[in-house]
């Protein structure tokens, strides 16, 4: 059985065993580069941050970890948007967090609309909704084209 970290090893471990050290070094892993990257993660107990004051400048809702809102957070640098930026630990998400999202997944996007908070949620879909808001589409105008880059 072959164990996934930096450098590929052999485990001699039982099967479970390898899983349970996998994770164990993801966890390590995952943690000590958010920690390090990141000025402040925000895991359950922690203060609500404020929404964006509207779509034009929404609260990100992030973590280093995740490929899905690393895309998002690409979008949004592409097509030159104002945003706030929040990083979430998902291994102990803050309470509020599933107010805006109730799966408590990343990437989030909120704002606020009116009087109300507003938030949308999954990457395919806070793309597109960053490629509506301002400038030039990030997709070519040909449906072909525009079917290839996606």
């Amino acid at each position: 059985m072959q164990c996934l970290t930096a450098a590929p090893v052999r485990c001699q471990l039982a099967p479970a065993a390898a899983a349970r050290q996998q994770r164990s070094f993801c966890r390590r892993y995952t943690a000590g580069r958010t920690m390090a990257a990141a000025a402040e993660v925000l895991a359950a107990g922690s203060a609500e941050p404020a929404a964006g004051p509207d779509r034009q400048h929404p609260l990100f809702i992030t973590t280093w970890s995740c490929p899905y809102a690393q895309r998002t957070w690409i979008a949004l640098n592409a097509k030159g948007i104002e945003y706030s930026k929040v990083f979430v630990d998902l291994m102990n998400k803050p309470e509020w967090f599933f107010q805006h999202n109730e799966y408590g997944r990343v990437p989030t996007l909120v704002w606020k609309e009116g009087g109300d908070t507003t938030s949308l949620y999954e990457s395919l879909v806070c793309n597109e909704f960053v490629n509506d808001l301002q400038g030039p589409s990030l997709l070519p105008e040909d449906p072909t084209q525009r079917g290839r880059a996606r």
